[in-house]
């Protein structure tokens, strides 16, 4: 592809995303650039900040389906991250996305667990969660088909290995994997050997 052709196509997505999403999304930053879209049904509680891109595929859900015209910004992704297709995101409370993350494909994120209602007719009409929010630190990279549920808290600086799910928090630098997801190493003592 020619860097003409190119520039091109950065610049038509650019449009695409500010004339579609500028008036829905609840914060929209500058130079941010979405994919087709899956699914996302209250654009008012996401905020994504400045030259972040995500591919295409995406779902960002707000569980609690609140008023449409909620101030509060339940799915907030920071600057400059690359986010690749088939991203999903579901926040009953709250999920939080640090700056510079990079993610795979196929990243699940969620901060609520269904919770099966005895006086509902099935199990897929309750409406109950149980959640606690979600918050992954700046400069973190996760690899393909990785998950993160309700309540972790993933420090800055660490990396989750493909196809790991991880079901507790982990401190800054970690190198984590497996399922559930238990830490491998620290960063920066890897780098030194």
């Amino acid at each position: 592809m020619s860097k003409l052709t190119s520039k091109f196509y950065y610049t038509l997505r650019l449009l695409k995303t500010k004339a579609i999403w500028g008036p829905q999304i609840g914060k929209l930053g500058r130079r941010v650039r979405l994919g087709s879209c899956n699914l996302c049904p209250n654009p008012n509680t996401i905020s994504i900040g400045d030259h972040t891109m995500i591919t295409n595929r995406w779902a960002l859900v707000d569980l609690a389906d609140r008023k449409k015209n909620s101030l509060t910004h339940k799915i907030r992704i920071g600057k400059w991250c690359r986010i690749q297709h088939d991203f999903q995101c579901n926040a009953f409370e709250q999920v939080t996305i640090g700056d510079y993350c990079l993610f795979a494909p196929r990243i699940f994120i969620s901060d609520a667990d269904h919770v099966p209602d005895s006086n509902a007719s099935g199990i897929s009409v309750s409406n109950k969660f149980d959640s606690a929010p979600v918050s992954i630190g700046d400069n973190c990279w996760l690899g393909v088909n990785v998950t993160i549920l309700k309540g972790v808290t993933l420090g800055k600086n660490s990396i989750v290995a493909a196809g790991a799910v991880v079901t507790k928090s982990f401190p800054p630098n970690s190198i984590i994997g497996g399922v559930p997801a238990k830490k491998i190493s620290n960063k920066y003592t890897n780098l030194q050997d």
